[in-house]
């Protein structure tokens, strides 16, 4: 077992990824092969491009702020306790439209390359 503090955890910013920070909570850094685990923080006007995660599931649960997920199926804004999973393969862009910072855990399984 580990304990994690993400307070402890160095920030860092995704790939592709604009006007936000994460801090990687489980991740193959600590062993982790069939999860990973990440505290983002997205600012205001932040977001990820459209992308996809091929071989993995990918799900955000919202914190705080409302955070707005795109697919082929539309647009649907989550707030605080809210949670989407999206298939492998499936195209999904991830903004935050408001005046708030977000913050939400994302989960991806198995992890992406």
């Amino acid at each position: 077992m580990q304990v994690i503090d993400p307070e402890e955890l160095a920030e860092y910013v995704p790939a592709n990824h604009l006007n936000m920070v994460s801090r990687r909570l489980i991740g193959r850094e600590m062993g982790a092969t069939k999860l990973n685990v990440v505290l983002a923080v997205m600012h205001p006007g932040g977001f990820a491009p459209r992308h996809s995660h091929e071989n993995s599931e990918h799900c955000h649960y919202v914190l705080t702020g409302e955070l707005t997920i795109t697919t082929a199926q539309g647009a649907r804004t989550l707030g605080a306790g809210m949670i989407e999973w999206i298939p492998p393969g499936e195209e999904h862009e991830v903004r935050n439209n408001g005046a708030e910072d977000v913050r939400y855990i994302g989960i991806t399984a198995p992890p992406s390359p």
